[in-house]
């Protein structure tokens, strides 16, 4: 005999109940509001916005394709020092087989990185968040020039790790090779900039956080009140047809020109708030321009110009899923990893294939630098030269038993 079903609703007193579906009419009201509101915004912004068929064949099957990834758990604190790992590696494909590691079509690196606990653990974390990127950059020039391949697919934008950058260009950081943190950001930038101008290279990002539809929006009307408060990619996920892309370019003309809509409500609030509201969108929109490129210029410590080089694309292979953005360098002719990418994607996620696979393959789980970590201590245990009840009194100093 089956349990009858009570709902939780009839277990509160009427009075409640009554009152509660007073506030749910209520709710659903005002969520109704706020969806039709959406939908004219949204019916508005997809007239002025250009898709374009991705034209399907068979050319792709003979593309040679190498994806890279990284990763670098949250740091570890122990045995005296803040410690961290990471690693990366790659995938080569031809069409849409897999080439076997015995036969060079894998490969996997990794570093460590440890430091005295002083200082802010965040910059150590982004210290090793360089330290990966560069690996990865590594490895990507690595497959463009020993192994062949016709493009190669990096996870994350180009200049995807310049946040924060200007915050540790100074500090000392004593690594093999790097003494201070501005030549770890500069040797990243250049390997970065030597990727993108290959025009070989094709960075697919899965976690869009530009906002450059309601920089156009608040630029054109003046009223926050038409802005959708979303990303991109979430807007586009309504509008944008099954096997179609989208360019920035075709809505602002001009490549990097995005970068500066996404910054521009950002901008409106500072400008309101020390000024009150300007006299022209166009006033507000040169300040972005100017606030944008010293950004780039503090954290990267080159001409934002570089930087702009790089346009993006949104691509859509499945309507059940949202699309994904892609950046590469504007000079480029994108038709035949576009094919690419609608003949070999997965359909659970909508993403090219390939770097849904290296993004599980090369995870490293978060506890893995604990267990790191005490591997360190148990062979630190083996040292002759070490008595035991030295390790002891030192462990003891520092709480090596203690977890983080």
């Amino acid at each position: 005999m089956t349990e009858e079903y009570i709902s939780e609703w009839s277990k509160i007193p009427v009075p409640l109940q009554h009152q509660f579906f007073k506030h749910a009419q209520e709710e659903a009201e005002r969520l109704r509001e706020r969806i039709l509101k959406f939908l004219k915004k949204l019916n508005r912004l997809k007239r002025e916005l250009e898709f374009k068929k991705i034209v399907e064949g068979e050319d792709w099957r003979d593309l040679r394709i190498a994806v890279i990834d990284g990763s670098f758990p949250p740091l570890a604190e122990r045995v005296g020092v803040r410690m961290g790992i990471f690693c990366a590696g790659y995938f080569i494909f031809e069409g849409n087989k897999l080439i076997p590691r015995d036969r060079g079509g894998a490969g996997y690196r990794s570093g460590i990185i440890a430091k005295t606990q002083i200082g802010e653990p965040w910059k150590t974390g982004k210290i090793v968040e360089l330290l990966c990127t560069k690996l990865e950059r590594e490895i990507a020039l690595y497959c463009l020039e020993e192994k062949g391949v016709d493009y190669v697919l990096i996870d994350g934008p180009f200049f995807g790790f310049q946040a924060r950058c200007q915050l540790i260009r100074e500090d000392k950081i004593d690594l093999p090779g790097y003494t201070y943190g501005s030549d770890l950001v500069d040797e990243v930038r250049d390997l970065s900039i030597e990727l993108m101008r290959t025009r070989r290279v094709i960075a697919v990002i899965k976690r869009v956080r530009t906002m450059a539809f309601d920089g156009y929006i608040l630029y054109k009307t003046g009223n926050e009140e038409e802005c959708f408060n979303e990303n991109d990619r979430a807007i586009l996920t309504w509008i944008m047809p099954e096997k179609s892309y989208f360019a920035y370019r075709w809505l602002f003309g001009d490549t990097g020109v995005y970068q500066y809509y996404s910054n521009l409500r950002g901008v409106y609030h500072m400008y309101v708030k020390y000024h009150g509201q300007p006299g022209s969108m166009n006033e507000v929109l040169k300040i972005c321009r100017n606030v944008t490129n010293t950004r780039i210029y503090n954290n990267l410590n080159c001409d934002p110009n570089i930087v702009l080089e790089a346009t993006r694309y949104y691509v859509r292979c499945l309507s059940s899923m949202p699309p994904f953005c892609i950046e590469i360098h504007k000079d480029v002719d994108i038709s035949p990893i576009l094919e690419y990418f609608i003949a070999f994607y997965n359909p659970a996620t909508g993403l090219p294939f390939p770097i849904d696979l290296i993004d599980q393959e090369i995870s490293l789980p978060r506890g893995m630098v604990r267990e790191f970590v005490e591997e360190v201590e148990a062979r630190l245990l083996r040292f002759k030269d070490l008595k035991s009840p030295s390790i002891s009194q030192y462990f003891a100093c520092i709480g090596i038993q203690k977890e983080e």
